[in-house]
């Protein structure tokens, strides 16, 4: 898809695809958010349509849900939306658990597949990278300025 799409053809896709497509539309930010996604959705049940960007994805979703047409979800990266308090609207809207899809691959057991199939045996021998994982997750958070109560603190 061009790079100068914006919610409304992103919305016009779908409409066009859902004449000809019975099954679910899920829109996407991004071309891996499709990627890794498709591995995971049955590609003859469910389309997945990269908008691009968190904005295209819910002005396309805001245009889809005003025009009635139905059958179409969308996945978004949190980013900071649960921090600033400006979660995205709409039943039809899911946002990942962590701050995108990076995140949450590295949240979950796919990060220990990944390493078993890609990783060194040397470097990860005696490793516990399930243990691994959940500490670096709980530290990146603590270390970072969002967990500072003065760096939340309301300013004035």
């Amino acid at each position: 898809m061009p790079t100068t799409q914006i919610g409304a053809d992103i919305a016009n896709t779908v409409r066009m695809l859902r004449t000809r497509h019975k099954g679910a539309v899920v829109i996407v930010e991004g071309g891996t958010d499709a990627s890794v996604y498709g591995q995971a959705l049955d590609s003859r049940e469910c389309k997945l349509v990269p908008a691009l960007n968190k904005s295209n994805v819910l002005e396309a979703m805001r245009i889809l849900q005003a025009g009635g047409v139905g059958g179409c979800v969308a996945i978004v990266d949190l980013d900071f939306d649960r921090v600033t308090g400006k979660m995205p609207a709409g039943e039809s809207i899911f946002s990942t658990d962590t701050h995108d899809l990076e995140g949450l691959l590295v949240s979950s057991p796919a990060l220990e597949k990944v390493l078993a199939e890609y990783g060194s045996r040397r470097k990860l021998a005696g490793k516990n990278i399930s243990r691994l994982r959940k500490n670096s997750s709980n530290r990146s958070f603590r270390q970072s300025r969002l967990a500072d109560p003065a760096y939340n603190a309301p300013r004035t």
